[in-house]
C-alpha cells in the first residue's frame, strides 16, 4: 500500500547542510541551496510498505501555510474550492494550485486537507470527487480572477461547464473578502456553499471563524447544519506550491 503526504518538523540551520540527513532512521538528501535560517523542513514522503524515501524542501512558516510577503493595501483574502473526479485527482488539484501560484496578483497562503465526497446531481457510478479549499491573497478584481480560473480549467482539460460531466478540475470562488456580487457570470458568496459539506468542511478547517457576508454566520456554524452529508477526510494535504510570489 502506498501513501503520499507531508511531514513537517521545526529545524535549525545546523541541520541544513549538503549531504544525507538522518530522519526517523531513514536517509534523505538535502537540497544544495537550502536557506540558512530557522524555519520548517518539509518532507514530501512516499511510503511503500515499511520503508519510505523522498525529497526535503525548506520553507518558513507554519506547516500548512506558505511563506508570505507583506501584502499590498488592495489585497483581498479569497477562498477557492478545488475539486476533481476525473483522471489523477490529486495530481489535478496540485496542478491547479501550481497554476494559481504562478498567477500575477495571486498568492497561495493555505490549503486544507483533501476530502472525498460523492458527486452531486451526477449519474450513478460517477467517480467521487476529491476536494479541498485554498486561501489566496488576491489583487485581481473578482471577474479577472474568474477569467483566470476558467483559463486554468480549460488548460487542464475541462471541456465545458456541463453540470453532469466529469471534471478534471473544478475551481469555484467561495468567498471574496466580504464582498457580495450578483451578476450573470458570477455570484459571491457562492450561491450553494452553505448547503455543501464538501465545501464547508475544508473551509472550516483553515478558516472556521470567517463570516458568510450574507448570512452573517461563521463557517464553522454553517458546517454543523450539513453534518449528515457524507464527506471523508483523506488525512492528506496536497503539496503546497513553494514558489509563492506576485502579491
Amino acid at each position: 500500500m502506498s501513501f503520499s503526504g507531508w511531514l513537517e518538523i521545526p529545524v535549525e540551520s545546523a541541520f541544513l547542510k549538503k549531504g544525507p540527513l538522518k530522519l526517523a532512521r531513514k536517509t534523505f538528501s538535502v537540497p544544495e541551496k537550502a536557506p540558512q535560517s530557522i524555519g520548517w523542513l518539509s518532507l514530501e514522503k512516499k511510503v511503500f510498505g515499511e520503508g519510505f524515501g523522498g525529497n526535503l524542501f525548506f520553507r518558513k512558516g507554519s506547516p500548512n501555510r506558505s511563506s508570505q510577503k507583506p501584502e499590498k493595501e488592495n489585497t483581498e483574502q479569497v477562498y477557492l474550492s478545488l475539486g476533481s473526479n476525473a483522471g489523477d485527482r490529486r495530481h489535478n488539484i496540485e496542478g491547479a494550485l501550481k497554476e494559481l501560484a504562478h498567477t500575477e496578483g495571486v498568492g497561495v497562503k493555505a490549503v486544507s486537507m483533501l476530502y472525498l465526497a460523492a458527486p452531486v446531481d451526477m449519474p450513478d457510478g460517477t467517480e467521487p470527487f476529491l476536494n479541498c479549499v485554498a486561501e489566496i491573497s488576491c489583487t485581481l478584481d473578482p471577474l479577472a480572477l474568474l477569467d483566470r480560473l476558467e483559463a486554468i480549467e480549460q488548460k487542464m482539460g475541462r471541456a465545458g461547464k456541463g453540470q453532469n460531466a466529469p471534471r478534471t478540475i473544478d475551481l469555484d470562488i467561495l468567498l471574496f473578502g466580504g464582498r457580495t456580487i450578483g451578476s450573470a457570470r458570477l455570484t459571491i458568496p457562492h450561491p450553494r456553499m452553505e448547503r455543501r459539506r464538501f465545501a464547508l468542511e475544508p473551509l472550516a478547517e483553515i478558516a472556521p471563524d470567517v463570516i458568510h457576508p450574507v448570512l452573517g454566520v461563521a463557517v464553522s456554524r454553517l458546517l454543523e447544519k450539513v453534518r449528515d452529508q457524507e464527506v471523508a477526510s483523506t488525512g492528506e494535504r496536497p503539496a503546497l506550491p513553494l514558489s509563492i510570489n506576485h502579491v
